[in-house]
């Protein structure tokens, strides 16, 4: 169930979310770093999202994963939604 203020991105990205897992997945080393992980996030979107990916868009692209990941990593993830930490709402707020 939704929490209230909440948005499920999942109906308009759901036929892409599996198919993008596994070939992510695929890609990956047998014992993979974060550093494998975001490359090959990047490699998949770029492939299937952006023809000729910009730096610019390569690094937006990494600086996501890389959130996501902290996000995980420190616990900030409730009900699939990343939530910001006492330390981070300043810089949320600016």
């Amino acid at each position: 169930m939704a929490q209230p203020n909440t948005v499920n991105p999942y109906s308009a990205i759901g036929a892409l979310l599996a198919p993008g897992l596994d070939a992510i997945i695929a890609s990956l080393p047998g014992t993979p770093t974060i550093d494998d992980l975001v490359t090959q996030v990047n490699n998949y979107i770029q492939s299937e999202f952006y023809s000729s990916a910009t730096t610019q868009v390569q690094i937006e692209i990494g600086s996501v994963c890389y959130h996501a990941i902290n996000s995980f990593r420190n616990n900030l993830v409730l009900n699939g939604q990343a939530m910001y930490n006492s330390k981070q709402m300043p810089l949320y707020k600016c």
